[in-house]
Order: structure tokens, then C-alpha cells, then sequence
């Protein structure tokens, strides 16, 4: 419930509103991207802060208070009428909606569940799935009978005011779940080291960032890679439906596989699809490539999504999986922020020579993770 309520804070659920705001504000859709990149960057700053209270506090307080401000944003983006609330609302819808809500539910499962836990948390993970599968439809029904303030006014009710409450009460007699873990006595001298002094992660971060920072930047160039490879760029709009709907089997196979085999087994393949995909568009840019590319980068992106949290908790232990997984979160922004400047120049060495380039590195981040043993089973 936790992952399905974040999309009020979710880039899908907010771009949807954009042109309505834009013409309402006056501005141009270019200016409030900015604006959002700002209050986007601003929220991953103030993640790692305030996501490491999943480690100290009882979660159904820190998740009321949450919903709580998530749901006072969502109407007070509703009613921006200026930059200053406009602002103001962005960075707490996306601190609190993309970035904690999420954050709660993933750090909450980890902890909670030791047998299993890769499957728990692709199963949880479902909401996010489901969220971008049913409201994109459900908003542009409802921008067709009502004004675009009232139907955020409306989703922010519903999701913030009782969506969220209902799992808050679900959980509120699962004591174990709500209360901060205690570092095991398993865990040893590593149970509970700060995850940006551990040499492991620096050496797994290539292979956990790249991800992101790859499909970021190749969709945001989508346009002119179709234009390099001479293709309709619809079809690059239309293969989005399969990135979307593969991600929620794949996160099941990968949270089984996890579970099997172990965090960092998993880390050393889960870019292969990716590659296998950009490939794929370098070698043979028929009309079929941009799907077949972005049904593999939707693999790789569930599976990655499941090993921001399982290494952190492998890596901090359950007791620090709430600070580990928030700054992992947050690197994960500034990756993304970075992907689309650092991918437009290695395309402009030309079209299918930077994407054959891009499937290489995908590959080589890979090799220092060889060398790195977690603490997990």
C-alpha cells in the first residue's frame, strides 16, 4: 500500500499535470522541468537525513507523519498559484511521496522479513507496478470530466488520506515490524558499518548505479537516437508498455534468484539485459529494436530496483538498512541527474558507435564487484 501511494510523488503521476500547470502558471513546460530537476535534487539531499529515522523510530509514527505532509503537499500543489508554493510542494511531494513512502515500505520489509526477504520485497514492490499500470489511465479519464486541480486535489485525498492510513492500521499490532531492528549478534564487526565508509560498496557502486544512469540517459535522448537510426520515434513511445509491464515478473524471478544465489550473483548479470538491449539497437536498428531494447531495460531495472535494498541490508545490516538504502537512493539521484549530459556526448560520437560504447561499459562496471564478498547467507 506503502509502494503504491508514493506515485502521488512519482515523475509518472506529476508529468501527467504539467501542461494544465504550465498554462495555469504562465510558463513553459522547459522552465518548470527545471524546477522540478531543482526540488528533485533539493528532495535527495534531504533523503538520507531523514531516511535513516527508519532505523530509530517506531515506523507507524515516522510513516503517519509522512502521509501526513505527503498529503498536505499534494494539496498545496493542487492550489499553486506562484513559484514559492509551486516550489515548496514539489520538494516535499518528492521527498516524501517518490522518496520515502517507498522508502518505509522497502526498509520495513527488509527488516521485518529474513527468509525470503528478496521475494518479500519484489511482492511489495507489486504497488509500485500497479501504480503506474492503473493511474495513468485513471487521471486522463478523470482530466476529461474535471479541472486538473480538482483531480490532484482528489488523488491526493484518496491516496494520502486513506490509501496509506489503512496500511498504517493494518500494521499497527505488528510490533516487530514497527520497531527499530537491533544490530544481530551474527553480524559480527561489520553488522551495523556505516555503508559510505565500506570499501565493498564503493566497489559494487559502479555496477549498482549504472543502471539508472544508462536508461535515464538513453530515454532521455530517445529522439535523437531515433533520428541516428533513422526510426519513427512513436515506436520508442509505444515500447514503454512492455518496460512497465515486464518489471513486475522480473522483480519475482530476481527476489527468487536473490534468495537462491545471493545479492552480489545477481549484481554480476543484472546488466546483461541492459547491454543485450542497446546492442541490439547499435547492431540491427529495425522497427522491432526499440521494444526488444526496452523490454531488457525494464528487466534490468527491477532487478536493480531489489538490489538497492538487499545489498544495503547485506552490506549495513538490518539495523542501518534505513540509512544504507537512503543513501544509496540518493546517489541514485545524482547518477540519474548526470546521465543524460554524460550520454549525449558519448552519442555524439555518433549514433550506433556511442550505443555499442554504452552497452560495453555496461558490462566492464561489473568487474570490481567480482572481487567483493557481502555478509550476506
Amino acid at each position: 500500500m506503502f509502494a503504491f501511494a508514493s506515485s502521488l510523488g512519482q515523475t509518472f503521476f506529476i508529468s501527467l499535470f504539467v501542461p494544465f500547470l504550465a498554462a495555469d502558471l504562465g510558463r513553459t513546460e522547459t522552465a518548470l522541468a527545471a524546477v522540478y530537476g531543482l526540488a528533485t535534487v533539493a528532495a535527495a539531499v534531504l533523503l538520507p537525513w531523514i531516511g535513516r529515522l527508519v532505523d530509530r523510530v517506531d515506523l507507524l509514527r515516522l510513516g503517519g507523519v509522512v502521509v501526513a505532509v505527503m498529503l498536505a503537499a499534494g494539496l498545496a500543489f493542487s492550489q499553486a498559484r506562484g513559484l514559492p508554493v509551486l516550489v515548496a510542494a514539489l520538494i516535499l511531494l518528492r521527498l516524501c511521496g517518490q522518496g520515502l513512502m517507498s522508502h518505509i515500505a522497502l526498509s520495513g520489509v527488509a527488516r521485518y522479513v529474513a527468509r525470503g526477504r528478496a521475494k518479500a520485497l519484489a511482492v511489495a514492490g507489486l504497488g509500485h507496478a500497479v501504480g503506474e499500470g492503473l493511474l495513468p489511465l485513471t487521471v486522463v479519464f478523470a482530466l476529461g470530466l474535471w479541472d486538473w486541480r480538482v483531480v490532484f486535489a482528489g488523488a491526493s485525498l484518496v491516496i494520502g488520506g486513506v490509501l496509506a492510513p489503512f496500511a498504517l492500521w493494518a500494521v499497527r499490532g505488528r510490533r516487530r515490524l514497527r520497531r527499530p531492528a537491533r544490530p544481530s549478534a551474527s553480524g559480527g564487526a561489520r553488522e551495523g558499518r556505516p555503508l559510505l565508509r565500506d570499501p565493498r560498496f564503493w566497489a559494487l557502486a559502479p555496477a549498482l548505479l549504472a543502471a539508472p544512469f544508462i536508461v535515464t540517459g538513453l530515454v532521455f535522448h530517445q529522439g535523437l537516437i531515433a533520428r541516428g537510426l533513422a526510426l519513427p520515434p512513436a515506436l520508442f513511445a509505444a515500447g514503454f508498455v512492455g518496460f512497465a509491464v515486464v518489471q513486475a515478473p522480473a522483480a519475482l524471478i530476481a527476489g527468487a534468484a536473490i534468495d537462491r544465489y545471493g545479492s552480489r550473483a545477481v549484481l554480476l548479470v543484472h546488466l546483461l539485459p541492459l547491454a543485450g538491449g542497446v546492442a541490439l539497437l547499435a547492431a540491427w536498428p529495425q522497427p522491432w529494436a526499440p521494444l526488444a531494447f526496452l523490454l531488457l531495460a525494464g528487466v534490468t531495472n527491477a532487478w536493480g530496483g531489489l538490489l538497492r535494498t538487499t545489498l544495503a541490508t547485506d552490506l549495513a545490516g538490518v539495523s542501518r538498512v534505513g540509512a544504507a538504502r537512503s543513501q544509496i537512493a540518493a546517489l541514485m539521484v545524482v547518477s540519474t541527474a548526470a546521465g543524460p549530459s554524460l550520454v549525449g556526448l558519448v552519442l555524439g560520437l555518433g549514433t550506433r558507435a556511442g550505443l555499442a560504447a554504452i552497452a560495453l561499459g555496461a558490462v566492464a562496471v561489473v568487474a570490481p564487484a567480482v572481487f567483493v564478498r557481502t555478509s550476506e547467507p
